[in-house]
């Protein structure tokens, strides 16, 4: 052919390409999120330092529903990370300060019809990418216990927010465990669903994989009441096609209620490979649990054994999310495209300003992208199916799987204050015994069971998929036969309403 020959080949192609992005033209234009009729929606700005001394909260909110319902009156704190309509939803980064959902998340749609009140919007790590509490742009959360340590995170914030006496329930999400860290060291309970039980439309996401919205609470009955009104599809979450595959869930109490032969495992490694003070408080649990008649045995299951499995998924994934990049194979998903564009300008805008987990996370990933896309992504997806069969063995015949929740105590907040890469190696190592249940998407709550010096040490049970009840009547067992927290001295609740 000769180069006038080319060259007309190659415009006809160009215009057949520019017609064909021409004709997308005619989709309709991806819906906002949907705003819930309220009776009130006010965002009250900032708690001073005096009414939020642990820095739990990024705004005080007044978001009241149109009527009454199973929710009436429960006063609800909510991460920074799940949408409000017309309230600033940050996500604790530099990145998103001036983002502004137009509509409601699912779940807070959900909490309004139902009577609760949107009470705050809480603290969290910048974008989520941390397990310390320590990284938001607002600044670290700080221990109700001792307000020399962190609360946890990523959803530190909302941990510390039941301390407050204006919030019954706290709203948050858990990609590698950060609703049962910050609950472990602050003391309270931290329930992390069955993945797609809750869902996930209009929160902030990282990986659909490692997604799931959490709750925390004081005692069981507000969780399991919020958990009946907050869960079920929505029609437009892909994490919850599992979910309509289930002809029943068991939501009705099942045995006796008592802790009396219930059979648990402890997962040796994760213990073995926690501090001495944490082991230390673990044992003095199980000996508590072995004499109400729990039945305690050991499993040899191990969570690293199939390596990095959530670095693998994660790393790529939020690339994914960040591009907006992400198909909605399998059927209908909402794409929450305001949110994705305004990700990526802010992140773009904000570069210097993030921490340095998301810096590291960023670069890893678009080296990735360069010289491998996907290929650990793929092999994440096949590790976690090994880790999946890993554990429905380790459950077989059993109730649930029992280990500490953080395999250390409350960091100090001004350890590694110069020391980016201490910051970011310590924020990624309190997940080490959380993240396998993100992976696998099984139901588990960090319980307020232990404690050393003076401080709390979250205990951890996980259930098989869909026992989300019975791990939760299992908790209630453990509220009224052995209490929580029973050997410190509780704060008092914070400075009223705050």
């Amino acid at each position: 052919m000769s180069p006038s020959g080319d060259q007309a080949t190659q415009t006809k192609v160009a215009s057949l390409a520019h017609n064909m992005v021409a004709g997308l033209e005619a989709l309709p234009t991806v819906p906002t999120l949907p705003l819930t009729d309220t009776r009130h929606r006010m965002d009250l700005g900032p708690a001073s330092t005096e009414r939020d001394p642990l820095n739990a909260i990024v705004r005080n909110t007044n978001v009241v529903g149109p009527s009454r319902g199973r929710l009436s009156g429960m006063r609800v704190s909510v991460k920074d990370s799940v949408a409000i309509g017309e309230i600033p939803m940050t996500c604790g980064s530099a990145a998103l300060q001036k983002f502004v959902p137009t509509g409601d998340s699912s779940v807070v749609r959900r909490l309004l019809d139902e009577g609760a009140i949107i009470t705050a919007v809480t603290n969290m790590d910048d974008l989520a990418f941390a397990g310390s509490g320590e990284t938001s742009v607002y600044g670290a959360t700080l221990n109700p216990f001792d307000r020399n340590l962190l609360a946890g995170g990523s959803s530190g914030g909302a941990a510390a927010s039941l301390y407050y006496g204006d919030h019954d329930v706290a709203l948050g999400t858990d990609q590698g465990g950060s609703v049962r860290v910050p609950a472990s060291w602050c003391g309270v309970l931290g329930f992390k669903p069955t993945h797609g039980m809750i869902p996930y439309t209009g929160v902030a996401a990282m990986e659909p994989t490692l997604d799931h919205v959490g709750l925390l609470t004081r005692t069981v009955e507000p969780l399991i009441r919020t958990l009946n009104a907050v869960e079920g599809p929505d029609g437009q979450d892909l994490r919850q096609h599992q979910y309509q595959r289930q002809a029943t869930i068991d939501r009705s109490p099942n045995g006796t209620g008592t802790l009396a032969g219930t059979r648990v495992r402890i997962v040796s490694k994760t213990r073995e490979q926690s501090s001495r003070e944490v082991i230390e408080a673990f044992d003095e649990t199980v000996r508590s649990l072995r004499a109400h008649g729990v039945d305690i045995g050991t499993s040899g299951v191990d969570p690293a054994f199939w390596g990095p499995i959530s670095s693998g998924l994660f790393i790529e994934g939020m690339r994914h999310t960040i591009d907006g990049a992400r198909p909605a194979y399998g059927g209908a998903e909402y794409q929450w495209a305001e949110y994705t564009d305004a990700l990526g300008r802010g992140i773009e805008e904000h570069y210097a300003a993030l921490s340095p987990q998301i810096a590291a996370t960023l670069t890893a990933a678009r080296d990735l992208a360069e010289t491998s896309p996907n290929r650990y992504y793929g092999r994440a997806l096949a590790a976690r199916e090994n880790l999946r069969r890993d554990y429905f063995n380790a459950l077989d015949g059993v109730d649930f799987l029992i280990e500490p929740t953080v395999p250390s105590l409350p960091a100090r907040v001004d350890d590694y204050a110069e020391d980016p890469a201490g910051i970011a190696d310590r924020s990624w190592s309190v997940l080490e015994n959380t993240s396998s249940a993100n992976v696998i998407g099984f139901p588990s709550i960090s319980l307020p069971l232990g404690t050393f010096c003076g401080l709390p040490v979250g205990v951890m049970v996980t259930a098989a998929p869909w026992n989300d009840y019975a791990l939760l009547q299992f908790a209630a067992a453990c509220e009224s036969e052995i209490g929580w927290n029973a050997a410190l001295d509780l704060p008092d609740l914070i400075g009223g309403d705050v």
